[in-house]
């Protein structure tokens, strides 16, 4: 048995770019195909994977496994691993993870392809409220966002997934009502159906997918004022409500938080402006609102300063709802 006391270099990526150096006892034997990671007090036996199969096989039971629990995953040095796991911190080489990333790659083409030959008759042999997407499951994948957006500032891929995520869900949505009026077809000729269905159900469109999000979304943007994407994900979501009362009560929320606060950050305001321009909403205080820019000559007279039609809109606001 052999032990050696090494060094690696922990980067992590949620609040820029922090690096510390952890020391680790590491313990290889030749007899054995396990490699013990000792971390601090604690320990674990993580097999030795030889191919990609393997490695994709072993992330996969972490993530089944997980219990609700947030993983931190940090990249190994390409001298570790490939893959080690303490508790819920997890470390993987790029190396592992990019064959991982292959494996999933295929499997996850080839049961679209299986999955495609099968729609109809799953769709038919279940409930409506199987064939409906739930409100849980929305709200799952929407707190995954939202939390990805916590830990990486500014993460425009997160809001572009609830982006694509809502529109596939809603484009499921049609094709089991679709199939559902089908049935309902089929029941009233004296077709014998497997499953009985409800035709008080409704499916949700996608405008209620979209309400179901947006106080939460609001609530989130108000909590991280500085967080462009997340401003844009809402006034994204109040487009597709597409509903002007409620459109204006949101933006006369926005603006009263913000006086509130004091805030004088630029992505609540352009959001404001962004909403206001976009929605055409009736509101008198700016109506006359410059969205052009203005140049201020310095004391120097050489450089310029950009007076950005934001900061006139933070101005008219407070003069709105304070008179």
């Amino acid at each position: 048995m052999v032990y050696r006391r090494v060094s690696i270099v922990k980067v992590s990526h949620s609040w820029g770019l922090q690096v510390r150096r952890v020391n680790l006892a590491v313990r290889f034997s030749t007899r054995s195909c396990k490699t013990t990671l000792i971390y601090g007090s604690r320990k674990c036996e993580i097999p030795q994977m030889s191919d990609s199969e393997n490695i994709y096989q072993s992330l996969s039971k972490l993530f089944v496994g997980r219990n609700e629990q947030i993983y931190d995953i940090e990249i190994l040095p390409s001298g570790f691993g490939p893959l080690l796991q303490d508790g819920t911190n997890i470390g993987i080489t790029k190396r592992a993870l990019a064959q991982a990333f292959l494996i999933a790659r295929k499997a996850f083409f080839g049961s679209l392809k299986d999955g495609n030959a099968r729609e109809d008759s799953v769709i038919m042999q279940s409930s409506v409220d199987d064939v409906m997407i739930s409100e849980k499951l929305l709200q799952r994948e929407f707190a995954v966002g939202l939390k990805a957006g916590e830990q990486h500032p500014m993460n425009y891929y997160a809001f572009s997934y609830l982006r694509q995520l809502l529109a596939l869900l809603s484009r499921f949505r049609d094709r089991g009502l679709d199939l559902l009026n089908s049935e309902m077809t089929r029941q009233k000729h004296g077709d014998i159906l497997t499953t009985p269905l409800n035709s008080d159900i409704q499916l949700h469109s996608f405008q209620d997918m979209a309400s179901v999000l947006l106080e939460g979304m609001h609530r989130w943007c108000l909590d991280h004022p500085p967080d462009i994407s997340g401003w844009t994900f809402l006034l994204y979501l109040l487009e597709v409500v597409d509903d002007a009362p409620l459109q204006t009560v949101m933006v006369e929320k926005t603006i009263k938080y913000a006086l509130d606060v004091g805030w004088e950050g630029e992505a609540l305001w352009v959001f404001v402006a962004l909403a206001i321009s976009n929605f055409r909403l009736d509101l008198e205080a700016f109506s006359r609102m410059d969205h052009g820019i203005t140049r201020r000559d310095n004391e120097a007279g050489h450089a310029t300063q950009i007076r950005r039609h934001w900061a006139d809109l933070a101005a008219q606001a407070k003069a709105h709802f304070k008179g």
